[in-house]
């Protein structure tokens, strides 16, 4: 990642175009070697040439309310992904909608949105299919249908929609769910995070005013089947684990595990994701560890799977291993929600905290440590003898644990992220 940056850095310099500058913006919180200081100046950057190439999109200086209740938008081009959007339906699904008119601008298939167990539809709830809109075409829009509170879920993993927020859409905009960093954006005035992520001291580098949730930011909700929750085989040697994507897989990270390894000889490391489908991959990413006189029977490496045999892997495994510096979301949830609890550590920002938030919310403070010397020895701790008891224990307690707990509490979200909207109103 760091290399990369260096290489569109110098790129845009020398005269790169804007899909440059966004790609830096994309990259930049994952980057070991940038800062704070350094994310917020590339994403300022860019919101600067946005709102110079955009303009201001529409006159957003009005609003209405019908039956006195508030017009709150929500924006993404992901409302389809059931398994992602969890803390999203843990928010939409609970909102008041004696208070709340809920308006859904989708730029993913609408008809994919109400899928069983994600979102569950109101009749008064609007959902637009906005694919076909520009930026400016979007902006009228959401004016025209009187939005007073628009909230963007989408952050950088929609480049084509920055250029909403070059100029206000709403007379209240709020960034949250898929923020790990400022967005940049002058037309972003508000991001929502908690205490975890985002440090008092850490706030003179975000361009919005950050206010704080009073559980974890990514509190979810999971409304459909999941397989049962399975005990490892007794007689199989202690595995970590992580099903993470390949590109958060970092060198610091496989440095860590490789370490892990040689230090607790009878364990072994299962890995999963879809680039491991290909026998290359698997292949050079074996090679680290036996270059380093890592066994190649203790890497179980596997590819992609459909959802539920994906879930099922975590039956396979004693203890899940975060990744950094960019921390799973969905990856973390779904392990505790399986009963494997993850190792972590709070980094030095918000990217590298979002595990550390969840597991917080969850009572699961023992596994978060406050640097990657820590991860290794809280791994380390849970592997020796006598710990797999513990762990079964926890296991098949974990969901009702969870439930029990703020990071399910999708009601309490609801009315937490409420009354910061009505402040905001005021």
């Amino acid at each position: 990642t760091d290399k990369a940056i260096s290489l569109m850095l110098a790129a845009f310099e020398s005269g790169g175009e804007t899909v440059t500058l966004s790609m830096l913006g994309v990259l930049a919180p994952h980057a070991r070697s940038y800062g704070h200081e350094e994310v917020r100046r590339i994403r300022t950057d860019l919101g600067k040439q946005l709102k110079l190439e955009e303009g201001n999109p529409t006159d957003c200086g009005h609003c209405r309310r019908e039956n006195g209740r508030v017009n709150i938008g929500y924006v993404s081009a992901f409302f389809h992904r059931r398994n992602w959007m969890k803390p999203v339906w843990a928010l939409l699904n609970n909102h008041d909608r004696e208070n709340f008119n809920i308006h859904l601008f989708a730029d993913g298939p609408p008809d994919e949105i109400n899928t069983e167990g994600g979102y569950v539809p109101h009749a008064q709830d609007t959902i637009y299919d906005v694919r076909k809109l520009g930026n400016r075409d979007l902006a009228k829009l959401i004016s025209d249908c009187g939005i007073e509170v628009l909230v963007d879920l989408n952050g950088y993993s929609a480049v084509r929609r920055l250029g909403l927020w070059a100029a206000k859409p709403s007379p209240v905009t709020i960034g949250w769910f898929n923020q790990y960093a400022t967005s940049g954006m002058p037309g972003i005035e508000w991001l929502i995070g908690d205490d975890v992520v985002i440090y008092p001291e850490e706030e003179k580098f975000y361009s919005e005013r950050i206010v704080r949730l009073k559980q974890s930011y990514l509190t979810f909700q999971v409304g459909y089947e999941t397989p049962d929750i399975e005990i490892p085989v007794d007689n199989e040697p202690f595995t970590f684990g992580c099903l993470g994507s390949a590109y958060k897989i970092t060198p610091e990270v496989r440095a860590a595990w490789i370490r892990l390894l040689s230090e607790t000889n009878v364990t072994r490391l299962l890995v999963r994701n879809k680039v491991l489908g290909e026998e290359s991959h698997r292949k050079w990413f074996l090679d680290f560890f036996t270059s380093e006189g890592i066994d190649p029977k203790r890497v179980i490496l596997l590819g992609p799977a459909e959802h539920e045999e994906f879930l099922q892997t975590y039956g396979m495994v004693d203890l899940a291993l975060d990744t950094f510096p960019y921390n799973g979301g969905t990856t973390t949830m779904e392990a505790l929600w399986q009963g494997v609890p993850l190792v972590c550590f709070k980094g030095d920002r918000w990217v590298s905290r979002t595990s550390a938030t969840l597991l917080n919310s969850a009572g699961l403070n023992d596994f978060v440590g406050d640097d990657d010397n820590e991860y290794v020895d809280i791994a380390k701790k849970w592997s020796a003898p006598g710990q797999k008891d513990e762990l079964r224990r926890l296991r098949t307690e974990m969901r009702c644990r969870l439930e029990n707990s703020m990071v399910c509490d999708g009601a309490g979200l609801a009315r937490n992220f409420e009354q910061i909207v009505f402040e905001m109103i005021r």
